[in-house]
This record gives structure tokens, sequence and C-alpha cells, in this order.
């Protein structure tokens, strides 16, 4: 997981997976914490990594 700008405000990671070659890791989601009182209030992620992953910087790929 790496943090990520702010989503709307609340907070963001890239989360990823390993690749399935074994080298590296692949994008697999966005994922977006909603806090309600210093708790996660709700949590959603989303899975279109290819649209998504660069409006946030994240990279589209992870070195092992």
């Amino acid at each position: 997981m790496i943090p990520t700008v702010a989503a709307n405000g609340s907070p963001a990671f890239g989360q990823y997976k390993p690749s399935e070659t074994g080298e590296g890791y692949e994008p697999w989601a966005l994922q977006v914490l909603e806090l309600k009182d210093g708790k996660i209030g709700e949590f959603t992620f989303f899975l279109d990594t290819d649209r998504v992953f660069p409006l946030f910087g994240l990279p589209p790929r992870l070195a092992a």
C-alpha cells in the first residue's frame, strides 16, 4: 500500500498485488477511507487502476 494525495479530502492509498510473473507488483485498487469521529466510517475501493492511478500520481507497477 502506498499513501497518495487525498481523494475529496479523505485519505487514499494505492494497493498493489504480486505480479503473475513473480517479478514486482501490479496495481490492484485505489482505496479511499472516509473518517467519522476519528474512526473509519466508510471504505471504498476503485478497481479501474489504468484510469485512477495516474490521477493520483501512483506508479503503474512496483519493482520487487
